[in-house]
């Protein structure tokens, strides 16, 4: 079949056409800076699910991860983001060892950041109740009762974890201790993100 010099010209067309469609990929998601949005690997990570991606334990409360229902004295709800925030302390007149952790796999790549969103809403005024953040057993960040840097509001806490990033599971865990005396203390933490960098 003979299609003439038009023919064969639109015949290329459909071909080069078919090419383009063929090979044509979406852009990444970018973020408002025009960089691409990095995945955080934390599973539920403003703790909209309750306990079904954290495993936590308290020596005083039911539960380390709360809503508005955890208040039992009329304190507002303390959660940054939705419904839900973990709350380490918060007891009266006893003491109280907390831990909220998860097992994740981290970036490879050998860079990354471990944040998370951090309120000292109450202090006990012993100075010494404390919340740490881990990775296996190694600590990487300590904040003690009083601290002023964390008693306004939440407060943005980065930390560099690159030594870890290369592709293989690690817990991260979070772990306060609190006497309960003179006062309570009360760590209130939401938001946490673990992004390749």
């Amino acid at each position: 079949m003979y299609l003439g010099v038009r023919g064969f010209t639109f015949c290329l067309m459909i071909v080069a056409a078919m090419f383009i469609a063929l090979n044509h990929h979406e852009p990444a998601l970018a973020n408002d800076t025009g960089k691409t949005k990095a995945v955080n690997k934390i599973k539920d990570p403003s703790f909209e699910n309750g306990s079904s991606k954290w495993k936590g334990s308290s020596t005083f409360w039911d539960s380390v991860i709360c809503d508005s229902d955890c208040d039992n004295d009329g304190m507002q709800n303390h959660a940054r983001t939705g419904e839900w925030w973990a709350w380490f302390g918060g007891n009266e007149g006893g003491e109280n060892a907390t831990k909220l952790s998860q097992n994740v796999r981290f970036p490879s790549g050998g860079a990354g950041t471990l944040s998370f969103y951090l309120y000292l809403e109450h202090d006990s005024g012993n100075g010494q109740d404390q919340l740490s953040v881990y990775i296996d057993n190694d600590r990487f960040f300590k904040v003690k009762d009083g601290d002023p840097d964390y008693d306004d509001g939440y407060t943005l806490v980065e930390i560099d974890v690159g030594d870890y990033c290369y592709g293989n599971k690690h817990r991260i865990r979070f772990r306060s201790t609190s006497g309960g005396t003179p006062s309570y203390v009360l760590f209130a933490v939401d938001d946490v993100s673990l992004v390749k960098d």
